[in-house]
């Protein structure tokens, strides 16, 4: 009896080992499967990350090219370039900003103007958007939105000196050429090599009768850049 009840003990704990292995092998299958699941996972997320990256790049180089072609004066290989990187992210403000200026170059201030729209409805925060609206209002003529728009962007970026530039160029249309000055003074102060501010306030100084000021200014904005256009311009239609 007692033989026979070893026998059954005996039994039983070979059910429980067998049970125990079965438990230990669909453990260790599932330990698997999640793991292949998770290294999935990883993959995928890394393949995302570095399509992210590459757009990310691609929308960089593409602004670099724009902002090139803005430089050497071909707007439209310029606005081309930005549709691109917009087209890419739609809600990249600089990219909306930068083809606003290539318009404004191209004297068409209604698209330039939807542009810088658009920017400033991505970022309201941007000063670069705010001054870009201000040089396209200021092609169009239409001086007080500019001012307004440049205004801002000083407000919001007060180490802007393109921003100051611009605004400068306003007061001279306006006839306010001590304003002019004081905002040439400001964008010289926080970029020495802006060949605009130097050429905008010889203007205004020489609308002010200090020739040799005017001189001095349009001879130091030259220097920077001998091509500037709007130092050349000036001079050209200068008198004597």
């Amino acid at each position: 009896m007692a033989l026979r009840n070893l026998e059954r003990l005996n039994n039983k704990l070979d059910e429980m080992h067998q049970v125990a292995q079965t438990q230990q092998i669909a453990d260790i299958g599932t330990m698997r499967s999640k793991t292949v699941t998770l290294i999935a996972a990883l993959i995928a997320l890394v393949i995302l990350c570095s399509k992210v990256s590459a757009a990310e790049a691609s929308d960089a180089d593409l602004i670099k090219q724009g902002q090139a072609a803005l430089k050497a004066q071909n707007y439209n290989e310029a606005i081309t370039k930005f549709s691109e990187a917009i087209r890419l992210d739609p809600q990249d403000a600089g990219a909306w900003g930068r083809r606003c200026e290539a318009y404004a170059y191209k004297r068409d201030a209604r698209s330039a103007i939807s542009d810088c729209d658009q920017a400033i409805k991505v970022d309201p925060r941007d000063p670069k958007a705010w001054g870009a609206r201000c040089f396209a209002h200021t092609f169009s003529g239409d001086y007080n939105d500019a001012l307004a728009d440049c205004s801002q962007a000083i407000k919001l970026g007060p180490y802007e000196a393109d921003a100051y530039s611009r605004r400068a160029q306003i007061y001279s249309y306006k006839g306010d050429y001590e304003r002019a000055i004081a905002d040439c003074d400001m964008a010289i102060a926080l970029d020495p090599y802006s060949a605009p501010a130097f050429s905008d306030r010889g203007f205004a100084y020489f609308r002010l009768g200090q020739t040799d000021n005017a001189i001095s200014d349009y001879n130091d904005a030259l220097q920077i850049d001998p091509f500037h256009r709007g130092t050349c311009a000036q001079l050209l239609s200068t008198p004597g």
